[in-house]
């Protein structure tokens, strides 16, 4: 994928998140339901290893000490469906960048006629672009406070590696990267209305996927990202399930 296709992938979702933020208040006024919005989650990405036996010691120990993490990005836009006063579903829809750097080396020449010294440094890294659906199972404890845990489906339509600030489209040749690929999550939750018509939430989490990031990967990479999500969330009307319960007080009239 040509990095015109790519801008041209970002520009499609930026404009959903628009259109689902802006115009989903003339949409199911009907429904107390429902909420509606976006989310955006940086993040940081590191290597979960297990070597299956294809890699000696030596060179285990020199992969786990060379790559190391990179920031990552995450953004999309989300519905969210209310069983009841405790108990939510949440639906994505979202793009994600991510990936992980190979540290870099220091190689000096010196010229053995005049002397001069000649310093070159590499570095690599390791950039991969995906689709993601991450669908959560919501439980509210309190008055603001909320655990999510699911699963994200996960589509990889890229990777690009940069090396000596080239970038080459093939990624690893000998390393094929999975095309397709599910992660696990769990996060904390706190929920804040503004205004009574938005609803912000701040939710540090954690992901890990459940496959390899290569197939047929001797060390059996995994990617975890941890970091914090940022939503806006809209109700469709007026939300009544979200607010702690009132106790109904019954007057009765004396004849």
């Amino acid at each position: 994928m040509n990095s015109n296709t790519l801008k041209k992938v970002r520009q499609i979702i930026l404009m959903m998140m628009m259109v689902m933020f802006t115009g989903h208040q003339t949409k199911a006024q009907d429904s107390t339901k429902f909420f509606l919005g976006n989310y955006v989650f940086p993040n940081t990405c590191n290597m979960l290893y297990k070597n299956k036996g294809g890699v000696s010691v030596d060179q285990e120990y020199s992969i786990r000490n060379q790559e190391f993490e990179k920031k990552s990005l995450s953004g999309g836009i989300m519905a969210e469906y209310h069983l009841n006063q405790r108990l939510a579903l949440r639906l994505g829809l979202g793009f994600r960048s991510t990936g992980y750097r190979i540290r870099p080396l220091i190689y000096i020449n010196t010229d053995i006629i005049t002397g001069l010294k000649d310093t070159i440094k590499t570095g690599e890294k390791h950039t991969f672009y995906y689709a993601e659906i991450p669908l959560d199972f919501v439980v509210r404890f309190g008055k603001h406070w909320y655990a999510a845990a699911g699963v994200t489906g996960l589509y990889n339509f890229c990777h690009y590696k940069y090396y000596y600030n080239k970038r080459f489209d093939n990624g690893i040749p000998e390393l094929e990267t999975r095309k397709k690929n599910v992660a696990a999550q769990v996060a904390i939750g706190y929920r804040m209305a503004y205004k009574d018509r938005i609803m912000i939430d701040i939710q540090p989490g954690a992901q890990c996927m459940i496959r390899s990031l290569y197939v047929n990967d001797p060390m059996n990479r995994r990617m975890v990202v941890a970091g914090l999500t940022i939503g806006l969330m809209v109700p469709q009307k007026k939300h009544k399930r979200w607010k702690e319960p009132v106790e109904q007080v019954i007057i009765e009239k004396q004849l």
